[in-house]
């Protein structure tokens, strides 16, 4: 018997969603103001207390792909009550460790929690009704900026007053706080894909992302053109080059790569990595610039507390500003509202230009690229949705948080090389020079441009048949709705259950990478999916009963029909023709089993 979703308030999804997620991300720049006195405290080197931010952003890499395609697989509330699960361990592990490295560990598992903003990003689009979801989904992007504006002060105050350890007992308040919240509140659905999980891929791809982000963010310290830095960036190559076919031969892979490499699905996770890129810079070089002392002539010598309050009102405007991202998409397209907030955020670079003597200059030109970041971080979920199958939505916004966390990270290694490629010798210390800020601004403005330049490539009405010239011959038999970017498919409605078909010849032999759409009475597209190595798709549904389904692959005539898929246990098999054009012939068997 299928579950329905239990029905709560709207709002109050939202609400513990968006909470979940502006903890996380406060979690990834809580310790920044405690770094320079933690190795005093700990009896430790300023290099090893690096690992305390570096192993966050690893962990988060490795377990943000898999957490969210078992979210897919086997429920999303699971998955984030395990990855809140993770967070609370982590925290307390971090209050009662006594050494540095049992510290790490913590972070390390503190790190796990980002997945709960990609996975939040899914439950909307199963719970919430249509109206609710793209002003939803750009509240909890903007959540993903405001981490270092709250953080940064909350954990410098809180230092203060109570210690390093007080940091973690917060964190770990929060992370039980939000268990109960998401026990109480979220609801659970039936949309999911099952299956086995990819061990295999999961290995590989995490081994592949950890070398990659390790050379990243440690390439400054070993040296760019160092054997350690080097070394690891081809051990990560070479692991991507055998993952990419292992994913492809794999009936149930980690990451769907055909998806993946469709052109909406790509470009959106290349615009992400830039502006998750552009996105750190502004709140590096801000940091930087109100914290250096004023003896170079430029900064504000200003406590990481104090700096810390200074970017709150950046983060205000970016919550404030959130709704009208959806405004945007919903008059304009979601690839205009995403070139729209790439353009704000290049001309919050271009100000920062002639004005950064004063405070107030510097306050108001991160206000501006943060305003920018909450435009653009609305419209990558919605664009994501668009491209990606129901079945497939926690995944998807896996791998694009991991794209705007990976663009963070080379904004970091970037702004690190141009700060100590040009400095300035004031008594007997050294610190960057204004040119250095300025060089930087350049760059950040020049990759906000970029970003929305390639928010404009990608494809508005894209065509739902990847047969090649068989969308004319499947609109004959049936009135095809095609989608553009101003909705996401299945926004329109609920879906609370998740059903199995299969796609073989008419000898029985299974095709693979046939997709097959399912369409609602008016002609539209309710969800989409391609075959795995056994021909077999999964489909969301809003509810059990016979729906008109087209199904194509290369070297196959398409075909068209209407499919019961009232019966959970009983998969429909479509038969394509090889040999005469004709509708698909459908036929019951048993289920084909887990």
């Amino acid at each position: 018997m299928t579950r329905r979703m239990t029905a709560m308030p709207p709002a109050a999804i939202v609400a513990v969603l968006c909470i979940g997620g502006a903890t996380v991300s406060v979690m990834q720049s809580i310790l920044i103001p405690l770094l320079t006195d933690l190795p005093a405290i700990l009896g430790v080197s300023v290099e090893d207390v690096s690992w305390l931010v570096t192993a966050t952003l690893l962990a988060g890499a490795i377990a943000t792909p898999s957490l969210t395609r078992l979210a897919d697989m086997y429920g999303k509330k699971r998955m984030m009550l395990v990855s809140l699960g993770m967070l609370l361990f982590g925290s307390l592990l971090a209050v009662a460790s006594t050494s540095l490295w049992t510290l790490v560990i913590g972070r390390a598992f503190q790190g796990t929690a980002s997945a709960v903003i990609a996975i939040g990003m899914s439950i909307m689009r199963d719970a919430l009704p249509s109206e609710r979801l793209n002003p939803s989904l750009a509240l909890l992007s903007a959540t993903l900026g405001i981490g270092g504006a709250f953080g940064l002060p909350m954990a410098g105050v809180m230092f203060g007053l109570f210690g390093w350890e007080s940091v973690f007992w917060l964190s770990a308040v929060l992370a039980a706080g939000l268990i109960v919240a998401v026990v109480l509140v979220i609801p659970d659905s039936d949309v999911r894909t099952g299956g086995r999980f990819d061990f295999v891929g999961a290995v590989m791809l995490s081994a592949a992302l950890f070398l990659l982000l390790l050379g990243i963010t440690k390439g400054g310290t070993w040296g760019w053109g160092s054997q350690m830095t080097l070394g690891t960036f081809g051990a990560s190559l070479l692991i991507f080059v055998l993952w990419v076919p292992w994913e492809r031969r794999i009936n149930d892979p980690l990451v769907d790569i055909r998806t993946t490499v469709n052109r909406p699905v790509l470009m959106t996770h290349v615009t992400a990595v830039l502006m998750g890129a552009v996105m750190y810079m502004n709140t590096l070089t801000t940091l930087q610039l109100l914290q250096l002392p004023t003896t170079t002539g430029y900064a504000f010598g200003l406590t990481p507390a104090f700096a810390g309050l200074l970017l709150v009102p950046a983060a205000l405007m970016s919550l404030l500003i959130a709704p009208a991202s959806a405004r945007i998409t919903h008059r304009f397209g979601a690839r205009i509202t995403l070139c729209v907030g790439a353009l704000v955020m290049a001309g919050g670079y271009l100000f920062r230009l002639p004005f950064s003597s004063s405070l107030v200059s510097i306050v108001l030109a991160a206000i501006i690229v943060s305003v920018g970041t909450a435009i653009a971080f609305g419209a990558l979920p919605t664009l994501l949705m668009a491209a990606v199958p129901i079945t497939q939505t926690a995944a998807a916004n896996g791998i694009n948080t991991l794209a705007r966390a990976a663009g963070a990270a080379l904004a970091s290694a970037a702004v690190a090389a141009l700060l100590a490629g040009s400095t300035i010798v004031v008594g007997d210390r050294v610190f960057p020079s204004e040119q250095a800020f300025t060089g930087i601004f350049i760059m950040g403005g020049v990759l906000a441009l970029i970003g929305a330049g390639l928010a404009l490539t990608i494809p508005v009405n894209r065509p739902l048949f990847d047969a090649g010239g068989v969308e004319a011959e499947l609109e004959a038999q049936v009135p095809v709705a095609l989608l553009d970017d101003t909705e996401a498919k299945g926004h329109g409605r609920r879906h609370d259950m998740t059903r199995h078909g299969r796609v073989t010849d008419t000898d029985g032999i299974a095709i693979a990478g046939a997709l097959v759409s399912v369409l609602d009475d008016a002609g539209a597209v309710i969800d989409w999916a391609h075959t795995d190595g056994d021909g077999v798709f999964p489909i969301a549904l809003p509810v059990a009963r016979t729906y008109r389904t087209l199904v194509s692959a290369d070297g196959w005539h398409p075909g068209a029909a209407e499919v019961d898929f009232t019966d959970e246990d009983s998969w429909p098999v479509l038969q394509l023709l090889s040999d005469a054009v004709g509708q698909a012939a459908i036929h019951r068997r048993d289920a084909l089993g887990d």
